[in-house]
């Protein structure tokens, strides 16, 4: 059920939220208004971890658990988000926007609209979308219409997890729980698109010189995420002011685990010491003993070569004569020019050498 996090004010007294122009909220909303339907539930129930900020609101994962049926005719990505979605905890940050009849009229210019009876998007208009322009910074305007829209999308998902907790998920408001995360989804990103930059700049501080860049930047991304997550746009402060001090903390963990890893750990991590070489041994042993098999089969002459032909494999390779004696190797022009022949009647030989010996090996490797 639903669960209000701790501290929460907004379900025990009225509070009246001033008229801000660069909101697309209806001045002098009560928030005692909002306590209508699904929403006067939302102070039951536990609470879910800590807080900092005092209108997050946390579901509980529906029961009885989804059954796999009945996703069956979900696409793999949305399976795995229905899936998510059913089984784990799910979040949104309360607005006094969010009780008026025409909510969603105000943020999205109207109702939404499937794409198609099967498809688990909505249809996004100029209105709709999440206010794209020239630019991937935002203004305070449109930061604050993004938020909105981002939470209003995701409290019309907890509703539908709602009415549908204790009995078997329908189609049809599974179909919607899906365009709705889709929409927030893709809200979400284009927040995360605007503050990147933030993470960058706190990533380039001197004080982080030492450590792994793409470490630091996954740390600073993932706090990046989880503030976007749960900011409260009704505060009437810029993001950026709330995301900073998340960030930080996170890349300050980072710093910390590097430094006790480092201070266990002397030495930099050495790839070629943790790798198993057992079968890196186990080809070096074969390719010495058909080597050695090799050599036994020149030295007895078990493949029938002439006397040409042992003498051109012999200056080709490198190998020891009869006598032990071994000599460097030599080109197919210098062992023709040596032996008085061109160096292609000399590349003839030794291919015909070598066929001879392939056939060698092979009888060995079917008598062995």
């Amino acid at each position: 059920m639903y669960s209000q996090m701790p501290g929460c004010t907004t379900c025990s007294r009225s509070t009246t939220i001033a008229a801000d122009p660069a909101s697309v909220s209806r001045p002098a909303v009560a928030v005692s208004k909002r306590r209508s339907g699904a929403t006067s539930r939302f102070a039951s129930g536990k609470p879910v971890g800590g807080t900092d900020c005092d209108r997050i609101v946390v579901l509980e994962p529906l029961v009885p658990a989804v059954k796999p049926r009945d996703l069956a005719w979900l696409g793999e990505a949305d399976r795995y988000l229905a899936e998510k979605l059913l089984t784990e905890p799910f979040m949104y940050v309360d607005h006094p926007l969010f009780a008026e009849p025409d909510a969603e009229e105000i943020l999205f210019g109207g109702p939404a609209v499937l794409a198609s009876a099967q498809s688990t998007y909505f249809i996004e208009t100029a209105a709709s979308g999440p206010a794209e322009t020239g630019s991937c910074l935002l203004n305070a305007a449109d930061e604050k219409l993004l938020f909105q829209r981002f939470n209003y999308a995701r409290m019309r998902v907890a509703r539908l997890l709602e009415s549908g907790r204790g009995r078997r998920v329908r189609r049809g408001d599974l179909q919607l729980m899906l365009a709705w995360l889709h929409r927030a989804l893709m809200i979400r990103g284009r927040l995360t698109q605007a503050n990147i930059p933030l993470v960058l700049s706190m990533a380039k501080r001197p004080q982080f010189a030492g450590l792994d860049a793409s470490e630091v930047i996954s740390a600073g991304n993932y706090a990046l995420l989880r503030s976007i997550d749960r900011f409260d746009c009704a505060k009437g402060f810029k993001f950026s002011t709330y995301a900073c001090q998340g960030i930080l903390q996170r890349i300050l963990h980072v710093v910390d685990a590097t430094r006790r890893y480092r201070s266990r750990f002397v030495s930099d991590f050495d790839q070629n010491l943790e790798k198993d070489d057992t079968l890196a041994r186990r080809h070096k042993a074969q390719e010495e003993a058909w080597i050695d098999e090799l050599r036994e089969i020149l030295a007895e002459n078990r493949a029938g070569l002439t006397p040409l032909e042992r003498t051109v494999i012999r200056y080709r390779y490198g190998l020891q004569d009869e006598g032990g004696d071994e000599c460097e190797p030599m080109t197919l022009k210098d062992v023709g020019e040596m032996m008085g022949v061109t160096k292609e009647r000399i590349r003839q030989v030794q291919k015909r050498a070598l066929e001879k010996l392939r056939s060698a090996m092979e009888r060995e490797c079917v008598a062995a």
